[in-house]
């Protein structure tokens, strides 16, 4: 049986190690920055190798026996890779209120290698002796608990689609309100168009977890503004998707529906209040230039 050593047997200072504070950092930045703006094969690897640097070193930290730690994470890690573990995973995501994400890829295993280097850093940073600074480590811990759980979190899924719209609603305000009344995300713009005029409008269609994405024109008219929704294509799915059935229900809508998402997120969504309008939903635009 292992035990948690006792607070004098804890060597804290391994905490504040430059390589343990380098795949630290490394972690969070893949999976909060790199996969998201790149996801791919490589920003994939980073996580694997980074989180087996620092995971065993983490916990060999608190409860010590670094050879048995080490070992069951090798044994952990590949079983976890592995189609077999679908079972385990299908358990606990019914038994508890995780939401457990992973990939079933088998060149993931080339991340063991990083093991052993991870051990023998271990073993040579715990014959150092060094001031223990509590604040300190405690607080890494904490970033390091976080950054463990983040990891098993999967990022938002894009499903790519291409529904031709052409519809037009009417709005009794200004196209002007009707920006400021909804949040403008960074300009993201593909699309070669030459009119001003010309917006990706997200919208959210919260029974799906879904954030959709479109094109649209807006133009100002005598009375307000008129909203001519071109096309919708691309749906971006939160983490909080179960067993893929939200993706599957997205790409089933039709034009009707997203014609009525539209209307019942995006247009019945704002209001007007004391100085001005505000929209009930988290909608963004970006300018198409």
């Amino acid at each position: 049986m292992i035990n948690i050593k006792s607070r004098g047997d804890v060597n804290y200072h391994l905490l504040i190690s430059p390589l343990f504070l380098s795949g630290l950092i490394l972690l969070l930045v893949n999976d909060f920055y790199l996969k998201q703006q790149f996801h791919n094969y490589i920003t994939g690897k980073l996580s694997d190798v980074a989180g087996l640097f620092i995971f065993p070193f983490f916990i060999s930290v608190f409860i010590g026996k670094p050879k048995i730690v080490y070992l069951s994470t090798a044994i952990f890690f590949v079983f976890w890779k592995l189609e077999i573990s679908q079972p385990f995973i299908d358990f606990l995501s019914l038994t508890t209120t995780l939401n457990i994400y992973r990939i079933v890829d088998i060149t993931d295993l080339i991340a063991i290698l990083i093991l052993p280097i991870s051990y023998f850093y271990y073993l040579k940073k715990k014959k150092e002796i060094q001031n223990n600074n509590i604040l300190l480590t405690t607080l890494i811990g904490g970033i390091s608990i976080f950054a463990f759980c983040a990891t098993t979190v999967p990022p938002p899924r894009k499903i790519a689609l291409d529904i031709e719209m052409n519809k037009i609603y009417d709005l009794s305000i200004s196209k002007d309100s009707l920006l400021k009344c909804i949040h403008r995300r960074g300009n993201d713009g593909t699309l070669n168009y030459s009119s001003d005029t010309l917006y990706y409008l997200y919208f959210t269609i919260p029974e799906y977890n879904a954030n959709i994405k479109s094109v649209a024109k807006i133009s100002n008219t005598k009375n307000g503004c008129v909203i001519l929704l071109q096309r919708i294509i691309n749906s971006e799915l939160s983490y909080k998707e179960e067993g893929g059935k939200d993706a599957i229900q997205i790409k089933k809508l039709s034009q009707y529906d997203f014609d009525y998402y539209f209307k019942t997120c995006f247009i019945e969504g704002i209001h007007k209040k004391s100085d001005g309008y505000f929209s009930e939903y988290p909608n963004y635009y970006t300018p198409i230039r």
